[in-house]
């Protein structure tokens, strides 16, 4: 517990951590209300059972001189009226207060989530090439939520221990010797029960939490390549898969409810034999009957409280521990990212690069992916001069792609630098990407209008229309645009469906020339085009000859024909190829 606790206060930040405060004491009192409702009975009883000893207690002596009342009948009708409007009164605020507990916790969740978008978003790039875009979805939008189910089990496991202690300290001064036997029965069962289920039940949560990642992973592999499946007939095979991992889930869950359900009725069973226990014990040796009335009663009336409070403790407990993989998971994925971004903060100032810089230079870079022996690239130098053309030729796997990255600046090479000018541009990442644009082999469009995907990621009150016609103008695809009857407003469909494939990839190139770059790098960006839509789409990009430094990446070395050097990467190491005779050798 006081390892949930101790993330918790790392996960909340101080106003939140304030408003818990203010929730728990807001608890503190309705369980204070509770006990209260529990003890107003008692006079009542006291007043049928024996109404010739109302003055013998001093409450009921106080309540007849303070109001005038001369007789038990009229006492119990001023009670009852009392209670009931006690009752109601209570119930409002218990009401309130469950409805600042739920808005604070589905308002806190959504929060969470949204902190841990931006956690997996500022996280390096390597770091999504190792983990399963599934695996974080769930954690967004399924361990957020159990964080939030597991502070809800904390904060009724509050409130029921409050009132279960301030009920077992009622019951204490109306009969110690059997509240403190229920009590030593009660911790013994509960004690014993937790530490025999405390380890299987969190297994359980781990597991739920897996398999809940593989259903996710099994969805978006079948909705992802719903064409191919469907041409293959393989749907069976994706069903399977989904239905496999939901199996095991179905099953944590199954277990975790049986052991939540289990204490109920080990409370109970203990209860109920330790009270009558002690009373045949009275009994037995000779206590009068009637003395033991009122003590029954008030048991009775205690217990319709405190057995199902005692039973939901532990079923909290088990709660508790099935949810803990999240809280642990969110814990370590936004203290892993932010304790990164407060290692490598640093302000920027905001003209880093000069305005004179003729070259990127590129020194003595070498690269290996995470948990890779093997460097991809090996000590490469090689300068470019801004406002040329360059292409990077070499065969697949020789590391054209993470040159590309690593000048990118989203891979930081392992040894040397990357140089605009004289600055490295790994230390101001920020001021860098505003340089830059990016053309990859496959554009993802979102399932929004042409505009939206245009200026990607720009808020609709902000995106500048002037500036869309601009790069569509540049990608040649005004024409096309202006021709549909919706205009920019026209949605494109998930992915891009209702467009093909070379006005897909003129979109993602507007994209990049919507910010207007200085750099823009083409990763095998026509690859994936046939030979006429490729000649169009690289027409397009061979205006921008001169007014922008173009790093292509090509596949077909007829792309880069036009390129005004050509740097072929191969085992490791980058050198300047000979222009001619790269491309009489790709004719040959």
């Amino acid at each position: 517990m006081a390892d949930v606790i101790r993330k918790l206060a790392y996960i909340f930040n101080r106003r939140q951590k304030r408003n818990m405060v203010l929730l728990l004491a807001m608890i503190f009192l309705g369980a204070l209300l509770e006990l209260c409702g529990v003890s107003l009975i008692m006079p009542l009883v006291t007043i049928l059972s024996s109404p010739g000893s109302i003055r013998e207690n001093a409450l009921l002596s106080a309540l007849c001189d303070a109001f005038g009342i001369g007789d038990a009948g009229t006492l119990f009708v001023f009670l009852a009226c009392f209670i009931i409007a006690f009752f109601i009164l209570k119930n409002i605020y218990l009401t309130v207060m469950y409805r600042i507990q739920y808005r604070f916790v589905y308002h806190n969740q959504l929060k969470i989530s949204g902190r841990l978008i931006d956690c997996y978003l500022r996280k390096p790039y390597t770091y999504h090439l190792e983990h399963n875009p599934a695996e974080m979805i769930r954690n967004v939008m399924l361990d957020s939520e159990r964080l939030f189910q597991l502070i809800l089990q904390l904060l009724n496991m509050t409130s029921e221990i409050l009132l279960s202690g301030l009920l077992a300290a009622y019951l204490l001064v109306s009969d110690p010797a059997m509240t403190l036997t229920i009590a030593c029965l009660l911790l013994l069962c509960m004690g014993g029960y937790q530490k025999l289920t405390r380890k299987r039940v969190n297994r359980y949560g781990q597991v739920n939490q897996f398999y809940d990642g593989k259903m996710h992973q099994a969805v978006n592999e079948a909705l992802g390549a719903v064409k191919d499946i469907k041409i293959l007939r393989r749907e069976e095979y994706f069903v399977d898969s989904f239905v496999s991992a939901g199996q095991k889930k179905m099953d944590a869950l199954i277990n975790m409810n049986f052991f939540g359900t289990l204490p109920r009725y080990l409370i109970e069973a203990v209860c109920v034999g330790g009270i009558l226990a002690v009373m045949i014990v009275k009994v037995h040796t000779g206590t009068d009957l009637k003395t033991i009335l009122p003590q029954l009663t008030a048991f009775a009336v205690a217990a319709v409280k405190l057995l199902p409070s005692v039973g939901k403790i532990s079923n909290y407990l088990n709660g508790i521990s099935f949810l803990k993989p999240s809280i642990d998971l969110i814990y370590r994925d936004l203290k892993e990212t932010e304790d990164m971004l407060g290692i490598s903060a640093e302000e920027e100032p905001e003209d880093v690069f000069p305005a004179g810089s003729r070259t990127i230079r590129i020194e003595d870079v070498s690269f290996a992916y995470p948990n890779s022996q093997k460097d991809v690239l090996s000590h490469a130098s090689f300068t470019i001069p801004l406002g040329t053309s360059v292409g990077f030729v070499g065969p697949t796997g020789s590391g054209k792609s993470t040159m590309a990255d690593l000048i990118l600046g989203i891979l930081a090479p392992k040894e040397g630098h990357v140089y605009y000018g004289d600055v490295d541009v790994h230390r101001y990442p920020a001021g860098w990407a505003r340089k830059l644009a990016y053309i990859p082999q496959s554009i993802y469009l979102a399932d929004k209008s042409i505009r939206e995907n245009v200026a990607f990621g720009v808020a609709g009150d902000e995106i500048d229309d002037a500036a869309v016609w601009a790069a569509l103008e540049e990608a040649q695809l005004t024409s096309f645009i202006r021709s549909l009857p919706e205009g920019l407003d026209t949605e494109v469909g998930e992915r891009g469906v209702r467009l093909s494939g070379g006005q897909k990839q003129r979109i993602g190139i507007a994209r990049a020339l919507y910010g207007d770059p200085e750099i823009l790098v083409l990763d095998e960006a026509t690859s994936a085009l046939d030979g006429d839509t490729e000649k169009a789409v690289m027409e397009a990009i061979e205006r921008l000859h001169g007014r922008k430094t173009l790093l292509i990446i090509a596949h077909r070395l007829s792309t880069i024909a036009g390129c005004d050097q050509i740097f072929e990467v191969r085992d490791g190491g980058i050198t300047e190829a000979d222009k001619e005779n790269v491309i009489e050798g790709d004719k040959g």
